[in-house]
């Protein structure tokens, strides 16, 4: 739920710089790694102690983000662990630097500030759309938090946005710098690639089983079944207390008339004409106003609202065409004009409304009525709408009871599922890395693998899946990590030195043929006397990969870190692809824009100054810091 509270604060204060992400603290809360319970710290910084709890949490959250983002193509073995931990510890240690530095430089958020913040999360709205002191102290309650708490995290993320954009957006550019970055991001280079299949070796390489064999002896850590576990647990959804709730067709009639825009598809539209009468130099308002009122007369009088309007209007735009502003709903006129629009019946025509264009006079020719969805059509959504809106107390009622009785009971789930009537479940086996089920969760698979649970057989915490719906889990089995057997894995092992072989091969003949270029060779030619090699020749291309060019992001870089060519001897040099094919990347010219094409404005530029400019202040607080790192990148959360 606090996750919930907290996405909703990022949404609010979060600044996104582009190419940097400052993550938001009340998304994890500083109290989580600055006063963890943990004895073990990774890391210290200027005495400040980053726990190893903390750290675990982050990791599983950072590992839960990545496979959402990846969805289906989610491959945790694919995962350099160690490298991502490193980041998730970089990032961390950064956070608590900026803390440290907030406290050190006094920033400080007003209250002001800190309750406009509070008060416009949707989260803590009640039915009528407005800031609810009650639901904000019942939410924040559940999760043991007070408003205080919760308002100085806030408070902490206003005062590092000061920070953040009181360097990132201090970043200016000179109009030679400016310049100069235009050439660069819009210079072209005339390439030329030979692709060096890896495939293509594989029928040259040969693995013995003794190779196979001292490959599995040395790396024995390499081959062995994960650690798994499976759990039991109860789950209450707020879908499900919703559907035990009965509504009477009196409360389904009442939900659907006091939410009608929720079945409304659509909005009304009005096709409008008028006249105005601009206040200027030569019209005053008194005079405008006057104006507009003989002309009122004259429309009641019987003369045509169209043909007074190609006579007298100011208006450029819609005058010719009879004062016709064809339909438009609301939101998109000024809100005077639009209130006396959306007043008039077809047909009527308004007394004088004043803008701040001067007076008009309204004429509503036609109105396009909004649909709504009769109560039949969406009887089942506005009776499920209604249960859960009867839902919600129940639900946190029982969430609160289900926290309470699962502490007071850590040793099983039987009483907590019998008081509330929830069934008890297990899980399919799972590894700290993945699962299917509730396993997909990270925030399980953390908890299942966590002291409480997994070492002294304590009840979870509640864990929150998703919105209003948690689970309580247990053991239910442990399977320790054990090592695999040769006759395992030695197909895996054949496999992966065939690869290594061939990719040195394949590394090998792209070596010899950036030589051969480099003595002069023609490297079209010489790709075509090779049937292994293919030959490519985009041409000019810029810096930003292109379906047309068929080229990488990689091989791009590679082609535009590259010196200019000399004469006629093109630049040249191999980039190894992370499917192991090398790339022999070759520039033949160099092309620079022309003058006075723009590739970004000095707002833009200046900003991305500010993005260096605060990444080098982060870098650069980080080297005056004390910082001690504890944790080795091999030991897994």
């Amino acid at each position: 739920m606090m996750q919930t509270i907290r996405e909703h604060a990022q949404g609010i204060i979060a600044w996104t710089i582009v190419g940097l992400i400052i993550i938001s603290f009340a998304l994890f809360g500083l109290e989580s790694y600055l006063s963890g319970t943990s004895r073990v710290d990774v890391a210290t910084v200027d005495g400040v102690e980053i726990s190893e709890r903390s750290f675990i949490e982050e990791y599983q959250r950072q590992q839960e983000r990545l496979q959402t983002m990846l969805g289906a193509n989610y491959r945790p073995e694919l995962i350099d662990e160690a490298a991502m931990k490193r980041r998730v510890l970089d990032g961390m240690i950064d956070r608590t630097l900026l803390s440290i530095v907030l406290e050190d430089e006094g920033f400080r958020a007003a209250p002001q500030q800190v309750a406009a913040v509070v008060r416009s999360m949707e989260v803590f709205r009640g039915e009528d759309g407005q800031f609810s002191r009650e639901r904000y102290e019942q939410m924040l309650g559940y999760r043991g938090y007070n408003p205080e708490t919760f308002e100085k995290d806030v408070g902490r993320d206003v005062t590092a946005g000061q920070l953040v954009d009181g360097i990132a957006l201090s970043g200016f550019v000179t109009p030679a710098e400016l310049n100069r970055r235009r050439e660069l991001l819009q210079q072209e280079r005339d390439v030329g690639i030979v692709r060096v299949p890896v495939a293509s070796y594989l029928k040259d390489v040969q693995v013995s089983d003794q190779e196979i064999k001292d490959y599995f002896d040395q790396n024995q850590a390499q081959f062995t079944t994960p650690e798994r576990v499976s759990v039991r647990y109860i789950e209450l959804d707020i879908n499900e207390v919703a559907g035990q709730i009965e509504i009477s067709d009196d409360e389904i009639a009442h939900y659907y008339e006091t939410n009608i825009a929720k079945f409304t598809e659509g909005r009304e539209e009005r096709r409008v004409r008028h006249i105005l009468i601009t206040i200027d130099e030569q019209t005053d308002a008194e005079q405008a106003k006057q104006q507009a009122a003989e002309l009122l007369e004259r429309v009641r009088a019987g003369e045509s609202f169209s043909e007074l309007a190609k006579a007298y209007s100011k208006d450029p735009g819609s005058a010719a065409n009879g004062g016709d502003l064809d339909y438009f709903t609301r939101g998109v006129m000024d809100k005077a004009f639009e209130d006396a629009a959306f007043s008039l019946a077809a047909g009527e025509v308004s007394e004088p409304v004043r803008t701040h264009f001067g007076y008009h006079l309204l004429k509503v020719e036609d109105i396009r009525p909004a649909k709504i969805k009769p109560l039949d059509e969406v009887r089942e959504q506005v009776k499920h709408d209604a249960q859960l809106q009867k839902a919600e107390l129940r639900f946190y009622e029982q969430a609160n009871r289900m926290t309470t009785l699962a502490y007071e009971n850590s040793g099983s789930l039987d009483v907590v599922a019998q008081d509330l009537g929830l069934e008890i479940k297990e899980s399919e086996l799972f590894t700290r890395a993945g699962g299917v089920g509730v396993a997909s969760s990270a925030d399980v698979r953390g908890a299942a693998f966590s002291d409480d649970v997994l070492t002294h057989g304590l009840n979870s915490d509640p864990i929150e899946l998703e919105t209003n719906h948690y689970v309580v889990v247990r053991l239910n089995e442990h399977r320790p990590a054990e090592p695999q057997q040769l006759d395992q894995v030695q197909d895996r092992i054949r496999h992966e030195l065939s690869q290594t072989k061939a990719r040195e091969l394949a590394r090998q003949a792209a070596d010899e043929l950036v030589a051969r270029v480099r003595e002069g060779g023609d490297p079209e030619a010489l790709a075509r006397d090779n049937d292994r090699l293919n030959w490519q020749r985009p041409g000019f291309v810029g810096r930003t990969p292109t379906p047309e060019a068929g080229l990488s992001a990689p091989v791009l870089r590679t082609a535009f870190r590259l010196p200019r060519p000399q004469g006629t001897q093109p630049s040249v040099d191999v980039q190894m692809q992370p499917n192991g094919d090398a790339a022999v990347v070759v520039v033949y010219a160099v092309r620079s824009p022309e003058s006075g094409s723009e590739s970004a404005t000095t707002p833009e530029a200046a900003r991305s100054v500010g993005q260096s400019e605060y990444a080098a202040f982060v870098a650069e607080t980080r080297r005056n810091a004390d910082v001690n790192i504890y944790l080795s990148t091999q030991d897994t959360p």
